[in-house]
């Protein structure tokens, strides 16, 4: 069993993460193999505003804080108070497993905010691992069950002193601190999935599609992201791109935005095999044929610059969703962490993987999760 911080491709423990400003949470691409015997879990801190306090997610977002209510849940079972979660279904991914546990054991449909980490502990010969998450729950009332016969929203101080577990406190202590940084905006940041090799592939790159492998990822991008609560998806003009976008933007019901500036050739020295090569035509929902003009000031920018222009026109929701490549993501976000504390020096950006930037009210970074892979953890 490993327990780690989390760097490269491997899964971050709550104990040895960072809940201030630099935090950086990852799940790897394959948790099973991180640990003895697993037995994995997903749950959250479920929050909400005191009333007539605003709601992010409604208009201009509200930045979170540490002034809210969070949720302690009864499991008659156990007789035990505790934080709502549940083991993976067959098929699922880790954020997938949380909100559908929230929505089972409270009726409430919470939107994931900040991934907090996993805590692990043996039960008889298997280790338990649960993932955490932030998840505001603006409205809508807990319906009790069979699993849980009550629901308590008290501060984060009355949770800690209900809580039946020490691990929960850990938990809520993590949530409390991440809340208080004032996230305003977050933005999920998906490189494209799998598409078939360069190699052999004839005529124009942007038109290089996925592959099967590629097409299961799309797909699970839908049950990954859309606990986030996504209300605009972005895409580079790559055909790989847009077709990654797409399930996600049909479940969201949202309009599909393609703008070439999202997208590697923007920068002019792209990453080889995941370059944007020659001009689409430009349609309707298409910046194009460069993207490169600058809305604001009317100046033509490059490279860089060019591409943070695009991100920036696309991110203005509370939550968005842009979907590009391999070069353009870890560009920007080196420069988005800048002077921020978030460490990117071992970055990755695995093909379907997802960064969630979370913003705050001026455009600074606060900190960033790493989902390495959309597919099943199982």
């Amino acid at each position: 069993m490993i327990t780690h911080t989390g760097t490269g491709d491997l899964s971050t423990s709550l104990s040895l993460s960072v809940h201030d400003r630099g935090h950086v949470a990852r799940i790897g691409s394959r948790p099973a193999q991180e640990f003895a015997r697993p037995t994995f879990a997903a749950g959250a801190v479920l929050w909400r505003r005191p009333s007539g306090a605003g709601a992010a997610g409604q208009g201009d977002a509200v930045p979170e804080s540490a002034d809210v209510l969070v949720a302690m849940v009864h499991r008659p079972r156990y007789d035990d108070w505790s934080l709502p979660k549940g083991k993976v279904d067959p098929g699922e991914n880790l954020p997938a497993t949380a909100v559908r546990e929230i929505v089972e054991e409270t009726g409430l449909t919470p939107s994931l905010g900040w991934l907090l980490g996993y805590v692990h502990y043996p039960v008889g010969s298997r280790t338990k691992v649960v993932y955490y998450w932030t998840a505001e729950v603006p409205d809508g009332s807990f319906v009790p069950n069979d699993e849980v016969d009550e629901l308590r929203w008290v501060t984060p101080a009355e949770a800690r002193e209900l809580a039946t577990y020490e691990a929960d406190r850990t938990v809520l202590d993590a949530a409390e601190r991440v809340l208080s940084l004032g996230c305003a905006r977050r933005v999920l940041y998906v490189r494209h999935a799998k598409a078939h090799d360069r190699q052999g592939w004839g005529g124009n790159d942007d038109l290089r599609p996925l592959t099967k492998k590629g097409r299961r990822q799309a797909e699970m991008l839908v049950s990954e992201l859309e606990g986030y609560r996504p209300t605009t998806v972005s895409t580079a003009q790559p055909d790989r791109c847009v077709h990654t976008a797409t399930p996600l933007a049909q479940d969201l019901g949202v309009t599909l935005r393609t703008d070439r500036a999202l997208g590697d050739a923007v920068l002019g020295d792209a990453a080889p095999g995941d370059a944007a090569t020659g001009d689409a035509p430009t349609g309707e929902g298409v910046d194009g044929p460069t993207g490169r003009a600058d809305a604001a000031t009317g100046t033509d920018l490059t490279g860089g610059d060019a591409a943070a222009a695009a991100f920036a026109r696309a991110t203005t929701a509370p939550v968005s969703v842009v979907v590009s490549q391999g070069a353009v993501i870890p560009e920007l976000i080196t420069r988005f962490a800048a002077g921020t504390g978030v460490e990117t020096d071992d970055m990755r950006v695995k093909k379907s993987s997802t960064w969630v930037l979370h913003f705050d009210r001026d455009g600074g970074l606060l900190g960033a999760d790493y989902l390495a892979s959309p597919l099943p953890v199982k």
